[in-house]
């Protein structure tokens, strides 16, 4: 071969090696863009050991070519195993978040249908949940991508809890798949046992190698094993079979949702427990004497209790100190923890004003056994009040010997603000309907009569008829009256305002009989006293008579006789309007101080509802006895010094306790 040599290529990062000849008689490095070239001049006479190196390089190469390959073949697995888990990890964020939601709401329908409609993202077009009772029994049906009738059709055809009990045994172990079961159509044991079951809609050919006809299901258990409910899936989006792998972020999915589904029942069992404490409430001496006796059985109950309660629950000894409370309590009076609460007296929650009241209530309850909705003015720490009704009972234990106070507190602050407004706004619907009327049918009248009493008064006046001139004045001081009345009745929807000044009583009931034009035929009898004195709003109070006189007027009108007494009680002054009249039936006591109530023919029915307000107004109250056929008495009680609550200037009036007065 002469001077022709073997040259040896080895590509360090290809698949193949080469031989070449060359006439090369040194040893040199080609460098090239993707490949190292070897080169090597070999001598005749060594061909044998030349060719060896070569094998050696051909060899060499070839391993390096199938390292290689395989190093790839490895990274296409871990890039196809890194995209497989980067969608399990997406699929698993995705079931965090419906977990998260999931725990949003309270309701059980709610949350199972959230649980439904986060499988169904997960791929299934179809999604069925049945609650379980202890027996397996269905309890409630909740689905996702199934059409009303198909719910009627499932609810309809659900098995016995012993069909599920037989389905969840050794017998279809067979078909598990991890937590999951995976029942085949082509089973005979299948097709028998899912008969019922809802045919899918989707054609075979639109599916790779899932059978539209096959069953999957899990059952929701707690980690007790308990089962709570089922979850069927129908209808896989990609057409695929599923596999263990596949559903195991479900299988997570599905014990999240057996501890919601219980948690849920839990607290409709709180809720419900909520209920019964309301209702146990009105009968609570005969309550608290038979949960006294399963105290010591029922102690974790009565601590869920506690904890769902929206009212203050209290229980101290018989000296008052607080020995236990619900977690509402420290809440409620502004303190941090129960610590803070028990070892202090009770009586310490409680206003000044009210504690003797509460200690005398209390000696009554060790007495006769319990006290109800009896309303006090209870204290935050901070010293601020609030209004609250306390339900109070004796506790006893098994022999029946008390040991204790047990107490509830609810905090009617908001109701109170209710009743208020809707005080007002009872009273701003009847008086603003007719307030336009009045003014107008009203005003119209009085301001022609004004009108003609001033120019009658210019043209005759002048001749200095003394007479005339009491005439004018008296015509004057009625318009001056009437546009009060007027006034007083527009301005109803508002806060009452008083104008106080010391008078006597007498004069007040002459000028209203005056006013009021008693007829001959009714004897009037004044038997009221000069003395004391009063301080009133005089003409508020002259109006609350006139009423009151007018209508003893009307209730005679073949005469009668009208009866007017006044008597000092204590710090009051008493005064009693006593007529013949007709009287009044039961039915009509109960509605004559609703606005718009009126027995007349002509009249509107504000008269009393607004005497109510007046007398209120002073601190006083007004009060009526009827006979029906015998006459009628109304009893007005007004403080000789009236002690009224001021605020920026306006006197306020005392809010009725109870709304539905102005209701009736």
């Amino acid at each position: 071969m002469g001077e022709y040599g073997i040259i040896v290529l080895s590509l360090i990062s290809g698949l193949s090696a080469y031989v070449v000849d060359a006439a090369v008689d040194t040893f040199i490095f080609h460098d090239g863009p993707f490949l190292d070239v070897l080169m090597f001049s070999v001598p005749l006479g060594e061909l044998y050991i030349r060719s060896y190196i070569f094998a050696s390089f051909v060899i060499f190469g070839v391993s390096i070519s199938r390292f290689l390959k395989k190093r790839r073949k490895t990274e296409k697995m871990l890039r196809e195993s890194e995209e497989k888990y980067r969608s399990i990890s997406k699929r698993m964020e995705n079931l965090m978040k419906s977990s998260a939601t999931m725990l949003h709401t309270t309701d059980l329908r709610e949350r199972l249908a959230t649980i439904a409609e986060a499988v169904r993202e997960q791929g299934w077009k179809r999604v069925v949940i049945t609650l379980k009772d202890e027996n397996l029994d269905t309890t409630d049906i909740v689905s996702a991508g199934l059409t009303p009738e198909q719910e009627k059709h499932l609810t309809k055809h659900q098995p016995s809890g012993e069909v599920w009990r037989q389905r969840l045994s050794s017998m279809f172990e067979k078909y598990r798949l991890g937590e999951f079961y995976y029942l085949l159509w082509s089973d005979p044991l299948v097709r028998e046992q899912f008969k019922n079951a809802i045919p899918s809609e989707v054609p075979r050919e639109e599916t790779i190698d899932w059978n539209p006809e096959d069953l999957l299901f899990v059952p929701l258990r707690l980690p007790s094993r308990q089962v709570v409910g089922i979850m069927s899936m129908d209808d896989p989006q990609d057409g695929r079979r599923p596999t263990k792998e596949s559903l195991a972020p479900l299988e997570l999915f599905a014990h999240q949702a057996a501890v919601a589904i219980e948690n849920a029942r839990l607290i409709q069992q709180l809720n419900s427990a909520k209920n019964q404490i309301k209702e146990h409430a009105e009968h609570l001496e005969e309550k608290v004497e038979q949960r006294t006796k399963d105290l010591k059985e029922s102690e974790e109950k009565l601590k869920s209790i506690f904890a769902a309660s929206p009212d203050t629950i209290t229980v101290a000894d018989l000296n008052g100190n607080i020995i236990e409370c619900s977690e509402q309590a420290p809440k409620k009076h502004g303190y941090l923890s129960k610590n803070e609460l028990i070892g202090i007296n009770a009586l310490s929650l409680v206003a000044a004003k009210d504690r003797k009241r509460v200690i005398k209530d209390t000696k009554r309850i060790l007495e006769q056994g319990s006290t109800r909705d009896v309303e006090y003015a209870c204290l935050n720490k901070d010293g601020s009040e609030f209004p609250a009704e306390l339900s109070m009972s004796l506790a006893r234990d098994a022999s029946g010997n008390p040991i204790g106070l047990v107490a509830i507190v609810k905090d009617v602050t908001e109701r109170k603000q209710m009743e208020k407004q809707l005080f007002r706004s009872e009273r701003l619907a009847a008086i603003g309907e007719l307030a336009a009327m009045i003014g107008h049918d009203l005003r119209n009248p009085l301001t022609a009569i004004t009108a003609a009493a001033y120019y009658l008064k210019t043209k005759y006046l002048q001749k200095k008829n003394e007479k005339a001139k009491e005439m004018f004045e008296t015509i004057e001081k009625g318009i001056g009256y009437s546009n009060k009345i007027i006034n007083d009745l527009l301005e109803y929807s508002k806060e009452i305002r008083l104008d106080l000044k010391k008078t006597s009583l007498e004069c007040m009931i002459t000028d209203a009989l005056s006013f009021a034009e008693v007829p001959k035929s009714i004897q009037v009898i004044n038997l009221t006293k000069n003395t004391p004195k009063l301080e009133v709003d005089v003409d508020k109070l002259k109006r609350v008579f006139v009423n009151i006189i007018k209508n003893a007027v009307d209730a005679m009108p073949k005469g009668g006789t009208l009866t007017i007494a006044s008597k000092k009680s204590g710090d009051n002054m008493e005064i009693d309007f006593s007529d013949t009249g007709m009287g009044m039936t039961k039915c009509m006591l109960g509605k004559i101080w609703s606005p718009l109530f009126t027995t007349k023919a002509k009249g509107m029915g504000f008269g009393l509802a607004i005497s109510k307000r007046i007398i209120e107004a002073h601190g006083g109250k007004i009060s009526v006895r009827s006979t029906l056929g015998k006459g009628s008495a109304f009893m007005v009680t007004i403080p000789i010094k009236p002690e009224i609550e001021e605020r920026n200037d306006e006197i306020w009036i005392n809010v009725p306790k109870r709304v539905s007065e102005l209701m009736r």
